[in-house]
């Protein structure tokens, strides 16, 4: 199987939010793969000093995590956006 590379700009990113939280606890963005539109979640995450990973805002992590576990097999890979660190999820929607 082939790997391709994409890097969604800084810009392309917007802050929205959870619940009262900070806009940039989570970002969004859209793709379109072959035709079929596609949202980016990024959730703000942090590094605890055991080495685990947990979303930023601790309502978000009670209310998402469990979707985010069943989503990824073992850890989370983080990605860097405007400086912080993320865990993001595609998910296809309609257009």
């Amino acid at each position: 199987m082939k790997t391709i590379n994409m890097t969604i700009p800084d810009a392309a990113w917007e802050a929205i939010g959870w619940n009262d939280g900070p806009p940039e606890d989570r970002l969004l963005a859209q793709v379109v793969i072959n035709g079929t539109h596609h949202h980016l979640d990024a959730y703000r995450a942090e590094v605890m000093p055991d080495g685990c990973v947990v979303l930023a805002n601790p309502e978000m992590e009670e209310e998402q995590m469990h979707r985010l576990q069943s989503l990824y097999e073992g850890g989370y890979d983080l990605t860097t956006i405007r400086g912080r660190q993320y865990v993001v999820v595609m998910y296809p929607h309609a257009a």
